[in-house]
């Protein structure tokens, strides 16, 4: 009995290493994905391609970050 209890303990361990490292990996894809929109806007705006859709990428921007900032302030 004792064993399925230390083996449980561990299991449980174990998941919450999982559970963080996953965590981790999430968060470290929102930042990349962030990276790869700002370098698309940057490529964007230094090829000076089509201004409609860079300003259209800016204002989806904005709504982002006004959006993350509404849900700090709840």
């Amino acid at each position: 009995m004792i064993d399925i209890s230390r083996e449980n303990k561990q299991l449980q361990e174990e998941r919450q290493l999982v559970k963080n490292e996953n965590e981790r990996l999430q968060a470290r894809v929102r930042e990349l994905e962030e990276k790869i929109k700002l370098m698309t806007i940057t490529h964007t705006i230094i090829h000076k391609e089509d201004k409609t859709e860079t300003k259209r990428k800016i204002t989806e921007l904005v709504r982002e970050i006004d959006n993350c900032i509404g849900l700090l302030n709840s």
